[in-house]
């Protein structure tokens, strides 16, 4: 049988959920099977991500494009070993209210599958699924309408320690994403990747690796009247590091090249450099700062069939004063062309250009090891060359979570 078949085949996550209740009824005494439940509550002032000068009454026959959002979600956890095996299993029910668009609110559940294997001391992997289902943002659409999706995940992947230094690596995934609001954003990838990685006894690793991306969406995008297949094949060729430097620096990253070819409208293929780095400088054992800078290309959310040049750069300290008690900050600014975009092919207009501008701060508290507090504040804005696609945003949540 095929890998793809494989992880494409529906009853993956049923024989590992089978495979992990079986080894319940024998489980050693350091199995964890655990059952959450987790509540939250946020207020978005802008959650259509409206400008200041659209009139949310137009839009949404509201005269605010504020609300507040109630989520709830009970789940199982399972981590079930046996020797050199270990099965994981989280799945949940969730619901999320609207206070005021309620025609937003939904039911879903959630499931996160994965075996992590090992053979001998040179062969291991993990294979898997997930299936998340979630409200999407609001930043392109702009409008009074659900952005609710289902993504989900299959993967196999695998690494063979060739020489004490050397470790190589492959994978293949299945993913397909679904917005039954709009059928024209739903699409299907499958991904593969092989690498080559130094790996010497510090725990460090650099490397290369190759990746292929075929993505398809089986509707076509209509503009004005044009059918648009916008599915393609991208490739990547990347130099890798993850190293550790005298003990405070941390260097975690990737470079090299990329090339896209788009099955329809070739001008907007993409042949080129893409690169992401994060330096994290380990101040104290409290304490710790990354910055992190990147120049890729990449879809700008899943409700776009076009994708994005993204240049920006992110600064993020965290402070730890106790075990129990961790702040965390972000001040992120992001530029983003959208070069592959049909509809800038068709018509004579420019190039959409994004600026977008982030500030966020969160506190988590665990006061008892099953009990999590955390709470979190953002604020974001949108500039454009475009009308109306601005936007000023705020966001300041609470959430609580219990293990029994």
């Amino acid at each position: 049988m095929r890998i793809r078949h494989l992880i494409s085949n529906p009853r993956l996550p049923l024989a590992l959920l089978s495979l992990t209740l079986s080894g319940m009824l024998w489980a050693a005494p350091g199995d964890t099977v655990q059952a959450y439940a987790t509540s939250s509550v946020s207020y978005d002032d802008n959650l259509l991500r409206l400008s200041k000068d659209v009139d949310p009454v137009a839009v949404a026959g509201q005269p605010s494009a504020a609300d507040t959002i109630k989520q709830g979600a009970a789940g199982v956890k399972v981590d079930w070993k046996q020797g050199r095996q270990e099965v994981l299993l989280d799945g949940s029910i969730n619901r999320t209210v609207f206070a005021r668009f309620t025609t937003l609110d939904y039911q879903a559940t959630n499931i996160q599958s994965r075996w992590n294997w090992q053979f001998g001391n040179t062969l291991s992997g993990d294979l898997g699924y997930d299936k998340t289902t979630s409200m999407g943002s609001f930043s392109e659409v702009q409008q009074l309408t659900s952005t609710l999706n289902t993504h989900r995940d299959q993967f196999f992947d695998g690494a063979w320690q060739a020489m004490p230094d050397m470790r190589l690596k492959g994978s293949v995934s299945h993913s397909d994403y679904n917005v039954p609001s709009d059928a024209v954003y739903g699409n299907d990838y499958m991904s593969y990747s092989v690498g080559a990685f130094y790996t010497p006894r510090s725990g460090n690793e650099i490397g290369i690796r190759g990746t292929r991306q075929i993505q398809r969406y089986p509707v076509l995008q209509v503009i004005s009247g044009t059918p648009v297949d916008n599915g393609f094949t991208q490739n990547q060729l990347l130099a890798t590091i993850d190293w550790l430097y005298n003990g405070h620096i941390r260097l975690n990253g990737q470079a090299g090249i990329v090339n896209r070819n788009h099955n329809q409208f070739q001008e907007r293929n993409f042949n080129g450099k893409t690169m992401r780095g994060t330096l994290t400088w380990l101040a104290s054992g409290k304490s710790q700062v990354n910055l992190t800078a990147w120049n890729e290309i990449d879809p700008y959310d899943n409700l776009t069939t076009s994708y994005t040049q993204s240049k920006g750069i992110s600064v993020g300290p965290t402070w730890m004063p106790t075990a129990k008690l961790a702040v965390t900050a972000l001040v992120q600014k992001l530029n983003r062309d959208f070069l592959g975009n049909p509809y800038y092919l068709i018509f004579p207009v420019p190039v959409r250009e994004d600026t977008v501008r982030t500030a966020s701060l969160s506190i988590n508290y665990q006061p008892l090891p099953a009990l999590n507090i955390s709470a979190s504040m953002q604020i974001e804005r949108r500039t454009s060359n475009q009308l109306y696609v601005d936007y000023a945003d705020k966001t300041v949540s609470v959430s609580v979570s219990f293990l029994f």
